[in-house]
């Protein structure tokens, strides 16, 4: 996967905080789901079904590694960029001074393995929503110390 080059920030801009995606915010349950019916199967002699959800489990799996691996949210001193998708990717750029506040929800499973859903409100009303970004309470925090600055 090819990160997004930040070479393009003005001459005074510089990184301020870098998030990406977590493996575990984006389809954890369902991986563990699948995998414990995989297990059953085995265990109930079913052994076709079994290599099916063994099969849906590794799918899983990969799509939820490629979707962390392209989910990036990076804040500067002046703007925020989010980019995400693995198959078809957007991109989101947006000035500080547009940004109004920003929520974090970390679910118990977010908190043990440091992810959460990020919810920037923007001021013309188009708000961004980012799930299963790494560490996102952190990049909260510090997207709320730029906005709190601005205003």
């Amino acid at each position: 996967m090819k990160k997004r080059n930040f070479s393009n920030l003005l001459s005074s801009e510089y990184i301020v905080h870098r998030g990406g995606g977590s493996v575990f915010g984006t389809q954890l349950g369902l991986i563990f789901g699948v995998s414990v019916g995989a297990l059953i199967s085995v265990v109930a002699q079913q052994y076709f079904v079994g290599v099916l959800f063994c099969l849906v489990a590794a799918l899983l799996v990969l799509d939820a590694y490629l979707t962390a691996r392209s989910t990036s949210v990076v804040l500067t001193n002046k703007r925020l960029f989010v980019r995400s998708g693995w198959l078809s990717s957007l991109t989101i750029e947006r000035p500080i001074a547009n940004l109004s506040e920003v929520s974090c929800y970390e679910s118990l499973t977010g908190s043990l393995f440091s992810f959460g859903t990020l919810l920037i409100c923007v001021r013309d009303g188009h708000d961004i929503i980012v799930g299963g970004v790494r560490n996102a309470s952190s990049l909260a925090y510090h997207l709320d110390e730029a906005i709190r600055a601005r205003i």
